[in-house]
C-alpha cells in the first residue's frame, strides 16, 4: 500500500505534516476496529453505548476516507508517468495481492482456530477472501482497483489539468453513487465495490497535492473547515435520532453521509500542518500496523475475556497497545528475511 511509504529526499524527511497525519489516521484504524464496525465484532458494544458513539461520531467517518486520501496525495508526488504503467502495476499488485493472499489466508485460519474469535467459518469456505472481499483486507484489492483506474487516467493525461482533474473527480462522484443503487445481492467480485467508495477521496487526494494553489488555498481550507462541522453536525443527528427513535430509519443515507463527512474530513485534516515526532514514527510503520493489526486486537481482547477481566476501559487499552506494537515488532523482525519481507509485506528491499 504505497500510501504508507516513506517520504524521503536526500536522507532529509520531508511533509511531516503527512506523515504525521498517517501515524494519526493508522491508530484511529486501530481503535475503530477495537471497538468493532458492529455490535458483532470488537468490543461488540451495544448500539446505544458510549463505545458505539465514539466509533459513529469520530472514528467511523474519518478512517479510511483520511487513508485514501494521503495514498492519493503521495501517489502525485511520483505518478505512474515517473513509471511504466506494467512495472507500475506490478509494483501495486506485489505491495497489495501479495499480503491480501499471505496475510488474509493467516488471519482466516487464525480466526478459525482460536478460542474466542469473533468470526468462526468452515475452512471450505477459504477460498472466498481470494474472490470477496474479507474482514479489513477489503481495503487492499479496492486500492489495488483505484489504483488501475488512476493509472489508465493519467497514462492518458487525462487529469494533468485542472479542468482535466475537475472532470476526473467529478466522475469518481457519479461512479460513487451509481455504486449506492447497486442491490446489496449483487456480486462484491474483488471488492469492486470498495474501489468505487475510495476512487473519489484518492482523487480529491491526487488534486490536493497537484493543484494545491487552486484548492488548497486559505479560502477553500476555512470552505472545508465549515464544511466539516456541518457534517459532523448530521452524524450526530443521524445517531440520536435512530438511538431515540425521533427519526425514521434511514432518514439519512448512511453510505452517501459516509461519502460526505469523508471528503470534508479527509480535505479538512490533509491541510492541518501539525508535526508531531511520535506520530512520524508510528507512520512510518503504517502498512504493518494495518496489515498485523486484527491480531493484536484480538489478543488483548481474548486475553483479559479468558481472565474473566470484562472491564471495557481496559480491554479497549490493551487491545490498542497491542494492536499498534505488536506488528511494528512483526515488521522489524519480518524485513531481516527477503522471502517472509515479500510474503507478508509485499516488499522487495528494507
Amino acid at each position: 500500500m504505497e500510501v504508507h511509504q516513506n517520504i524521503n529526499s536526500g536522507g532529509k524527511r520531508k511533509f511531516e505534516n503527512i506523515e504525521t497525519l498517517r501515524g494519526l489516521i493508522i491508530i484511529l484504524v486501530v481503535l475503530g476496529h477495537v471497538i468493532g464496525v458492529d455490535g458483532d465484532g470488537g468490543m461488540r458494544v451495544s448500539d446505544d453505548s458510549i463505545w458505539r458513539y465514539l466509533y459513529v461520531s469520530i472514528l467511523k467517518y474519518m478512517q479510511m476516507p483520511v487513508f485514501t486520501i494521503i495514498a492519493g496525495w503521495v501517489y502525485a508526488l511520483k505518478p505512474v508517468t515517473a513509471f511504466s504503467r506494467s512495472s507500475f502495476m506490478k509494483r501495486k499488485a506485489l505491495r497489495l495481492l501479495v499480503p491480501l493472499v499471505s496475510v488474509g489466508t493467516l488471519y482466516f485460519i487464525v480466526q478459525q482456530i482460536v478460542p474466542g474469535t469473533n468470526v468462526k467459518e468452515a475452512f471450505s469456505s477459504i477460498w472466498r477472501i481470494y474472490i470477496f472481499p474479507f474482514s479489513l483486507y477489503w481495503y487492499l484489492p479496492a486500492l489495488f482497483i483505484v489504483f488501475a483506474i488512476v493509472c489508465w487516467v493519467d497514462m492518458k493525461g487525462w487529469a494533468s489539468q485542472f479542468h482535466q482533474w475537475s472532470r476526473f473527480f467529478l466522475f469518481s462522484l457519479i461512479i460513487f453513487t451509481v455504486e449506492t443503487f447497486l442491490p446489496s445481492s449483487f456480486p462484491n467480485l474483488f471488492g469492486f465495490k470498495g474501489g468505487f467508495f475510495l476512487l473519489p477521496f484518492f482523487v480529491l487526494g491526487i488534486g490536493m497535492r497537484r493543484f494545491a494553489h487552486r484548492i488548497a488555498t486559505p479560502r477553500y481550507k476555512m470552505f472545508y473547515c465549515i464544511g466539516f462541522i456541518i457534517c459532523l453536525l448530521l452524524t450526530q443527528i443521524e445517531w440520536f435520532g435512530r438511538i431515540y427513535g425521533i427519526l425514521p430509519d434511514n432518514f439519512l443515507h448512511l453510505t452517501r453521509l459516509n461519502l460526505v463527512v469523508g471528503l470534508f474530513a479527509a480535505a479538512f485534516v490533509i491541510n492541518l500542518q501539525i508535526r508531531n515526532n511520535f506520530l512520524i514514527w508510528i507512520g512510518g510503520y503504517a502498512y504493518s500496523i494495518y496489515l498485523f493489526h486484527a491480531f493484536g486486537t484480538a489478543a488483548g481482547r481474548i486475553i483479559l475475556t479468558e481472565m474473566d477481566f470484562n472491564i471495557p476501559l481496559f480491554i479497549f487499552l490493551l487491545s490498542s497497545v497491542l494492536g499498534i506494537f505488536c506488528p511494528i515488532l512483526l515488521d522489524r523482525i519480518l524485513n531481516f528475511w527477503p522471502l517472509p519481507r515479500l510474503v507478508f509485506l509485499g516488499k522487495l528491499k528494507r
